[in-house]
């Protein structure tokens, strides 16, 4: 059979799977049935489940695909009225942690958006006393030493939904996406806010004063591009 018919083959069967399940179904594909290697995009409904060790990638988007979701707690700040703490533009990012539904605190963008998976949300808290200057995710493709990698890289905190580290591709195949951050006692280089962008290109950029964070949280998961940008104190 030449590769061709191989593929050919291979879509049908993955067809026939995800059509002959509801919606409101879970489908549960291990590894075990899919080469754990990188195969052509295939859709997942939310709530659809699939194992680590099955890479996708990326589908065809559309060239004239201009949506691109962006929120920011900026906006959040500014809507509210807050008036900042003194010297400084505004209050500081103090805390980070994750939840599957979108409550008081959760940037809704859901950091699994075109994957399938479950609903995931970056959350966060603020304060005019401490905050987080060190911000940063790392992709895996197998399970790695949590700890050894914190100790090396200097961070002392990892993005939890309250059970231990949390996978930002959960439920949606792909990398293992861990975050991790640290505390400064220095108000200047704290951060104040965080941006969430999505989108159809791993060329995102955001506005002035912003840094990204070169990790797509979709990593091998197929879906949307998406990134963290975050901005420092003045």
């Amino acid at each position: 059979m030449n590769l061709i018919k191989k593929k050919i083959l291979y879509l049908c069967c993955l067809s026939f799977i995800f059509a002959s399940c509801s919606k409101e179904d879970d489908i549960k594909l291990s590894s075990t049935n899919l080469e754990s290697t990188t195969v052509p995009f295939f859709y997942l409904e939310k709530g659809d489940l699939i194992e680590k060790g099955i890479f996708r990638e990326k589908p065809e988007f559309p060239i004239d695909e201009k949506g691109t979701v962006i929120f920011t707690t900026e906006s959040k700040t500014k809507a509210s009225g807050a008036s900042g703490n003194g010297f400084y533009s505004s209050s500081f990012i103090s805390n980070l942690y994750i939840s599957n539904n979108i409550i008081p605190n959760a940037i809704p963008v859901d950091l699994n958006e075109g994957a399938g998976g479950k609903y995931i949300y970056l959350c966060y808290e603020k304060s005019n006393y401490i905050g987080i200057n060190m911000l940063n995710f790392t992709t895996s493709g197998s399970n790695f030493d949590i700890d050894s990698y914190m100790n090396s890289n200097y961070f002392t905190r990892y993005i939890s939904d309250g059970n231990g580290i949390y996978d930002m591709n959960k439920g949606a195949g792909g990398d293992y996406v861990y975050g991790f951050f640290n505390y400064t006692p220095i108000p200047s280089d704290r951060i104040t806010e965080i941006a969430i962008v999505s989108g159809d290109s791993q060329r995102i950029i955001y506005g002035e004063g912003w840094t990204r964070i070169n990790v797509d949280l979709n990593s091998r998961a197929g879906g949307k591009y998406i990134y963290v940008f975050f901005k420092k104190s003045r």
